[in-house]
């Protein structure tokens, strides 16, 4: 399961790095650019930054992105050991909720969501 708090209880401490919310609107093709760590990097994270990006889905259920560092707490990960994970949850990400891996992605790969937002756009 993936779940954070927007108050403080959750994963992290709720500082700016730790998830970075978007909202890309209902226009195809919008982008996201920055730099996300890996959780066994939270604790060494001078540059500050994201741990988790939520991408605002517009309905009941969104996407979280996030690093799966093979490193300290992740160091035996049976699975998308140092690549970016597509995580579906329920709840807003504000509480616990059945998730779903929707792709582990190496580099230079690519993860297309149909029809965002009800927009009939990818």
């Amino acid at each position: 399961q993936l779940s954070y708090s927007n108050d403080g209880d959750g994963w992290y401490d709720n500082k700016d790095s730790d998830v970075r919310v978007w909202n890309s609107g209902k226009t195809g093709g919008a982008q996201w650019s920055g730099s996300i760590i890996g959780v066994a990097d939270y604790g060494n994270n001078p540059d500050s930054n994201n741990v988790i990006l939520k991408l605002e889905s517009g309905g009941p259920r969104d996407l979280f992105v996030g690093f799966n560092r093979a490193k300290g707490i992740n160091k035996d990960n049976v699975e998308a050991s140092n690549e970016v994970t597509v995580i579906e949850a329920g709840r807003d990400g504000l509480g616990y909720s059945q998730s779903f891996l929707k792709a582990n992605l190496k580099e230079g790969e690519s993860y297309t969501i149909s029809n965002w937002q009800g927009s009939g756009e990818e």
